[in-house]
């Protein structure tokens, strides 16, 4: 049984762990201890079992919430909470058998996660140190797609955090949104070596995945970063695909896994920083994401008006 319940400050009972830094990896807590491992985090070293966690929902809250459910279902925190604003301390949120989770629980994306967390399906696994699932929100109008993981995301766990993902943090803040707001996630989930592009047969293995995620947020708009995801999406959709330059600059409405969807292929953002004469292409795609995002709100006052 799900029902809804709001929580605020005073109304929280039994012991409370209260972090200003929200939990941003899977890697913040050992699962099989309930001990926070995140030297960055105020209660580092702290057993959270049984305890209540109180932290700010942050840019890794897919991957944040799936370690509280894998604490809870491992038994190590019959009571943990996430914060969904920073300031004050006011929870609102589905409880389920006493977790409060930032996804909604019909949205399934901890089995995913999971499933990507044992993923032997490609060679690729043998070599990673972490998985790149993605990370953001779950019911963003756009979602982001890149083609893999490079050393920094393997290092942490999180898609596009080097300068690339700076980058990219740049050009979607200037079209008036945060990372929060939107999802991020790459075609392939692990390194390739050396950064290679990945193969053929790893894109088959991997992208199931990636058709179910989009399957669960349903965006509206997807930007493809670079020729492997935009290869990709283009194949899903029945379209022919020949480079990313003869492709970008332009909008797309595609029908994709039973969806209609905008899609908008542009470079990525690691293309522009080898050549930064590149970088005018970025901020002219990133122009015409924000045409679409204006146009869809316009959209919807009119039919609200209407």
């Amino acid at each position: 049984m799900i029902k809804a319940r709001t929580l605020v400050e005073g109304e929280v009972e039994g012991e409370a762990l209260v972090s200003k830094v929200p939990l941003s990896f899977y890697g913040d807590i050992d699962p099989s201890t309930g001990v926070v491992v995140n030297r960055n985090l105020p209660i580092y070293g702290e057993k959270v079992a049984g305890k209540v966690l109180i932290f700010p929902y942050g840019r890794g809250s897919t991957v944040g919430s799936y370690i509280i459910y894998r604490l809870a279902k491992n038994r190590k925190a019959p009571l943990a909470i996430i914060n969904l604003e920073s300031e004050p301390i006011i929870i609102v949120g589905c409880v389920l058998s006493n977790i409060v989770l930032v996804d909604k629980p019909e949205k399934n994306i901890f089995q995913i996660v999971e499933e990507i967390m044992k993923c032997k399906k490609c060679p690729l696994w043998k070599n990673r140190r972490n998985p790149v699932p993605g990370e953001g929100d779950l019911n963003a109008k756009i979602v982001f797609i890149g083609e893999a993981p490079g050393r920094n995301e393997d290092l942490e766990g999180r898609p596009f955090v080097g300068a690339a993902g700076k980058l990219l943090d740049y050009y979607i803040e200037k079209i008036g949104l945060t990372r929060s707001k939107v999802y991020i996630t790459n075609v392939v989930k692990c390194r390739p070596p050396g950064n290679r592009d990945p193969k053929k047969e790893e894109i088959e293995a991997c992208t199931p995945y990636l058709n179910r995620q989009l399957i669960l947020i349903k965006p509206e708009i997807i930007v493809t970063l670079g020729r492997h995801s935009t290869a990709y999406i283009f194949k899903l959709a029945g379209k022919r695909f020949k480079s990313i330059l003869s492709v970008r600059g332009k909008k797309y409405k595609l029908k994709i896994l039973g969806m209609e969807v905008t899609v908008i292929p542009t470079i990525h953002p690691a293309a522009a920083l080898y050549n930064p004469k590149l970088k005018s292409i970025l901020e002219n795609d990133f122009k015409l994401i924000k045409e679409e995002l204006e146009s869809g709100k316009r959209i919807g006052l009119e039919k609200f008006l209407g």
